[in-house]
């Protein structure tokens, strides 16, 4: 608690097994893309049923979070044409990195986190990206115009998020909200 990190407890008491959840309120999140700090009321959604059998997976990216920076009202995007476009996206990285590791050099680690972000309906700076710690010998350059090609979900209002992918097994907290 000394650390304002969120905390489970699980219990159980006469068999009966009970959970105890204490989440501190974020309300600054840390772009990790240009440095600013966006503030508002941070939700977590977590996913309700078994995970789908129909996503693919691929041995050396996962998607490890998405962050709305401005998230529609209700019935304003479709959640399935919006997931579809993040898992185009995913498949497009998945065949540009390569599986084989790029070492950082003077270091045993390997992992690397892409960020992604995008503003949908499209507009100027509508498309970022970055590479934490930098991935040299691998270019965003082959990447950008493939995502900016893919048809974008349709909406009625404005869509703003980020993407955090995590390559090559890559453990750091994705995205830092205080």
């Amino acid at each position: 608690m000394a650390n304002t990190q969120d905390i489970t407890v699980n219990l159980q008491r006469d068999g009966e097994r009970m959970r105890f959840r204490l989440e501190w309120k974020k309300s600054v999140y840390h772009n990790p893309i240009d440095g600013s700090e966006v503030k508002a009321q941070w939700k977590t959604y977590r996913p309700s049923g078994p995970p789908r059998q129909d996503v693919p997976t691929y041995p050396h990216i996962k998607m490890s979070q998405n962050v709305f920076l401005v998230e529609p009202p209700p019935g304003h995007c479709s959640v399935d044409e919006l997931v579809a476009y993040m898992h185009r996206i995913t498949k497009i990285l998945a065949d540009t990195i390569p599986v084989t590791p790029i070492p950082l050099p003077n270091s045993r680690e390997v992992g690397r986190q892409v960020i992604i972000e995008i503003e949908i309906p499209k507009c100027e700076g509508w498309l970022k990206m970055a590479v934490q710690p930098s991935m040299d010998g691998w270019s965003l350059q082959q990447v950008l115009p493939q995502i900016a090609q893919l048809q974008q979900p349709q909406t009625r209002s404005r869509i703003k998020f980020q993407m955090m992918i995590s390559v090559w097994g890559y453990q750091e907290t994705a995205a830092d909200f205080s």
